[in-house]
């Protein structure tokens, strides 16, 4: 019987212990005396690509005018762009959506609504921009510089939606791309497009047929024939300002001659 009492003790103790480490829930500093009923509302970050994957963290804290709301209420979400999570309910002082950037490019403007029963409904917005998806190695590179066919791979390190590549030319030149080809390494689908000429006007870009998409952390081989002077980086390797890679695997001038470090300069996008 002493050990079965014994065996009693240890568990009221466990119990006390669990109770006396149970977190107490984190609130802001409260807002000045006076203020009345308000939602505060938060993006985190609050510029994403606007690439249908990117997303920001909308976190809500709800003052009622004396307190804050520590768990209870559902707060609705809505955006004008992009998707955002319906409806989550304030634990610990927060509610927290998840923004899930579109692929349109511009300012979502996010709503978020509480109904706290006597004191009414409280409505407050925040904004997220959604920037321009690109593959851009930047204008970076010149000379030396020919024409040729340039192999490599691209690894893009965001979602990239692509209509146009855009050829840097060196400085009063008329360097261009002829033909490109982009293939996707683990579908082996691929999609190609073919210059239009100088006649076109706006001859430092090729459009493909269809838009299509470069993925996150997917590796795709590029052919790329080009005409006149391009801009070159002449690196084997190269990391975009962005943390997107490309390199060079081989460069066949229109003399024959074979490099191993000749990327041409391009931007990828117009989606």
């Amino acid at each position: 019987m002493a050990q079965e009492g014994g065996v009693l003790i240890l568990a009221v103790v466990s119990i006390l212990l669990v109770a006396s480490v149970t977190p107490v829930a984190p609130v802001p500093p409260s807002p000045p005396n006076g203020t009345p009923p308000t939602i505060y509302i938060t993006a985190d970050p609050g510029e994403i690509p606007a690439d249908g994957c990117s997303t920001s963290t909308i976190a809500v804290s709800v003052w009622d005018g004396e307190d804050w709301v520590v768990r209870g209420p559902v707060v609705n979400f809505s955006t004008d762009l992009g998707e955002i999570t319906a409806s989550a309910q304030i634990e610990n002082g927060t509610a927290t959506a998840r923004f899930t950037a579109g692929t349109t490019e511009g300012v979502a403007t996010i709503t978020a609504e509480v109904n706290l029963g006597d004191i009414g409904i409280l409505r407050n917005t925040t904004t997220v921009s959604l920037t321009a998806t690109e593959f851009d190695t930047g204008a970076g590179g010149g000379y030396p510089s020919i024409a040729g066919v340039h192999e490599g791979f691209i690894m893009p390190n965001h979602t990239v939606i692509v209509k146009k590549m855009y050829t840097y030319p060196c400085a009063g030149t008329g360097g261009h791309a002829e033909y490109v080809e982009i293939c996707n390494e683990t579908s082996s689908s691929c999609i190609n497009a073919t210059w239009e000429g100088y006649q076109a006007g706006d001859y430092h870009n090729i459009t493909f047929p269809a838009r299509f998409t470069l993925a996150r952390g997917e590796l795709y081989k590029y052919t790329i024939i080009t005409g006149s002077y391009p801009r070159i980086i002449h690196r084997q390797n190269y990391t975009t300002s962005d943390g997107s890679f490309i390199n060079c695997t081989s460069f066949v001038d229109v003399n024959g001659r074979i490099y191993d470090d000749w990327i041409p300069a391009i931007r990828l996008g117009g989606g």
